[in-house]
């Protein structure tokens, strides 16, 4: 991959084992998530691991970054599910406004600077923007779409890659 101009890899991961099967719908997945975060990091490209938090999983979140920290990723990027899209169909996935506060509990005691993790927490999609759960330095100063370069690579059914470049 890296001889391709691959730069940085991001994989989802939505909860522990059966959980992430079940949010994905495939049984078996969770399994082979770990197994590419294994051949990523050997591979010696940027991880990060980003796992879109809902009311299945919220409460795996210390256990996830038990698991990423033994597998070795060093980024882990969490985001609230939106009502938007597919999740109108699955309401059971939806945060309360209690999620909410303990999602952004989580960040503040695991993402600040004195917690010591090997995993760097990178709280994104609008969580907690100028309140105090915001652990970012410094912090969310506004969206940096069409400032940076985005590469990412797309796996089809048929297993061809295709690579595309946006500015």
């Amino acid at each position: 991959m890296k001889k391709a101009g691959i730069t940085g890899v991001g994989i989802s991961l939505d909860g522990i084992k059966k959980t992430h099967d079940t949010i994905r719908g495939y049984k078996g997945l969770f399994n082979r998530v770990t197994n590419g975060i294994t051949h990523i990091l050997n591979a010696d490209l940027p991880l990060t691991i980003i796992t879109t938090v809902n009311a299945l999983n919220i409460n795996e979140l210390p256990s996830l970054l038990s698991l990423l920290e033994s597998l070795g990723v060093k980024r882990w990027q969490i985001q609230p599910i939106f009502p938007v899209g597919r999740v109108h169909d699955f309401s059971e996935l939806e945060l309360t406004e209690e999620a909410y506060l303990h999602l952004g509990a989580f960040v503040k005691q695991y993402g600040s600077q004195e917690e010591k993790h090997e995993v760097k927490i990178l709280p994104s999609d609008s969580f907690g923007y100028f309140t105090e759960f915001d652990t970012r330095t410094p912090s969310w100063q506004g969206c940096p779409a069409g400032l940076v370069y985005v590469l990412s690579l797309v796996m089809v059914k048929s297993k061809d890659a295709y690579l595309y470049q946006m500015k």
